[in-house]
């Protein structure tokens, strides 16, 4: 499911789960719209070059096991847009900007390989890849 089909008839998500497996290092993002649907955001990494690799952002099921991480939710709003993010020299997608009511949502690859960076209003988990203000607009290959 990608986060068209996630948002389809919808235009909030309620709540926003940041769980971490390694303290204070996030692993994933789950969303968590009204009607109880989940989407769980999360890395890969590619190899791009000779001892460098890209963490590219992926949606998916929510695993049935996450409930063992350290979970910190945070509350969502209405989605006004949402947009797919690359990193510099990049066309890969690396992380997504959702636009609420009450803020932006940023999800990004982290500098930790398997992890992920989120920032919604006065929260912010992990580190990203790069500055934030380094990332542009992409439109995925495919959803």
């Amino acid at each position: 499911m990608g986060l068209n089909e996630f948002l389809a008839g919808n235009d909030r998500i309620d709540d926003v789960q940041i769980v971490s497996f390694t303290r204070g290092q996030p692993n994933f993002a789950v969303l968590i719209g009204p009607d109880g649907r989940q989407i769980r955001i999360f890395t890969e990494m590619r190899d791009v070059g000779e001892r460098l690799e890209l963490g590219i952002l992926k949606l998916g099921a929510v695993p049935p096991d996450f409930s063992q991480g350290e979970i910190e939710t945070v509350p969502g709003g209405r989605v006004l847009l949402f947009e797919y993010l690359a990193a510099p020299g990049f066309d890969f997608v690396s992380g997504v900007r959702i636009r609420l009511d009450g803020g932006d949502l940023i999800i990004l690859a982290a500098d930790m390989p398997y992890s992920v960076f989120v920032s919604l209003g006065a929260v912010e988990r992990g580190r990203p890849e790069y500055p934030i203000d380094d990332y542009r607009t992409v439109r995925p290959a495919a959803e």
